[in-house]
C-alpha cells in the first residue's frame, strides 16, 4: 500500500488504483509546474497529501451529504471559486464521477495551469479564466450550479457576493475554513442574507497532525 492510499484509507477514503494513479500524477505534475510558476508552498508528498487531497476528499464528502437534491442525468453541477493550484475542484473531477466541475481563478497563470493539469490527468473539466463577481452575471452561469465551493480564497461576507449569485434555488455553498471562525459567521450574516443565502451550520472535520478544519454550509433560497 502507497503513502497515499494510507493516508486517504485511514481517513475514510477508498479510491479506485485509477484514481490514486492520477493523484499521484497531479501531485508530480503540480511540484514540476510549481517550480517556474507559484502555486503552492505545500509541495512534500505527505504534505500534499494530507493538506491538499484529503483536505478536499473530507470537505467534499461532507458538503455532498449535505447538498441533498436531486441530481440530474447523474451529475453535479460543481463550481470551484479560486482555485488556485486546483484544489478541491480538481481531486473532486478525478474522484467523482457524478461531478460536473468547473474551475474559476481570476489569475492567469492559475488558469493556464489548471487547463494543463487537467489535460495531463485527462479528465474532463471546464477552465475559467475571470472574477467570480463578474463570471456570475453570464447566463450561462448565473445560478446554474449545484455546488458551490471555495477554499482559503477570502472572508464570509465577501464569498457570499462572489459565490451566491452561481446558485441555483435550493443549492449549497461550502466554504472550506479553519476551526475558529464564529467572528467571521456573524459579519458575514448580512451579505448572505442580501444575496438569498441561509447559512445552516459549520461542520467540523480533523486532519492528521494538522487539527481542525470546518466547512461552513449556506442554502440558496
Amino acid at each position: 500500500m502507497t503513502e497515499l492510499q494510507e493516508i486517504l484509507t485511514a481517513g475514510g477514503f477508498e479510491l479506485t488504483d485509477e484514481q490514486l494513479c492520477k493523484l499521484e500524477q497531479l501531485r508530480d505534475f503540480m511540484t514540476a509546474y510549481n517550480r517556474h510558476t507559484n502555486l503552492t508552498r505545500i509541495t512534500e508528498p505527505r504534505d500534499v497529501y494530507v493538506k491538499h487531497y484529503l483536505d478536499s476528499l473530507s470537505a467534499w464528502k461532507i458538503t455532498k451529504k449535505a447538498y441533498g437534491g436531486k441530481v440530474v442525468k447523474g451529475q453535479m453541477s460543481v463550481a470551484d471559486v479560486g482555485s488556485g493550484a486546483g484544489f478541491p475542484g480538481l481531486v473532486i473531477a478525478v474522484t467523482d464521477p457524478t461531478a460536473r466541475v468547473v474551475l474559476i481563478d481570476s489569475t492567469r497563470k492559475r488558469t493556464d495551469y489548471l487547463a494543463a493539469a487537467a489535460r495531463e490527468l485527462g479528465i474532463d473539466v471546464t477552465v475559467e479564466w475571470a472574477r467570480a463577481e463578474e463570471l456570475s452575471k453570464k447566463p450561462q452561469y448565473r445560478e446554474k450550479f449545484d455546488i458551490v465551493m471555495s477554499r482559503a480564497v477570502a472572508k464570509l461576507n465577501l464569498l457570499a457576493v462572489w459565490c451566491l449569485p452561481f446558485l441555483r434555488s435550493g443549492g449549497l455553498f461550502a466554504a472550506m475554513k479553519g476551526a475558529e471562525i464564529s467572528d467571521e459567521l456573524t459579519c458575514a450574516q448580512a451579505a448572505f442574507e442580501k444575496y438569498r443565502g441561509k447559512i445552516e451550520c459549520t461542520e467540523l472535520y480533523k486532519l492528521p497532525d494538522e487539527g481542525e478544519r470546518s466547512v461552513v454550509l449556506a442554502r440558496k433560497k
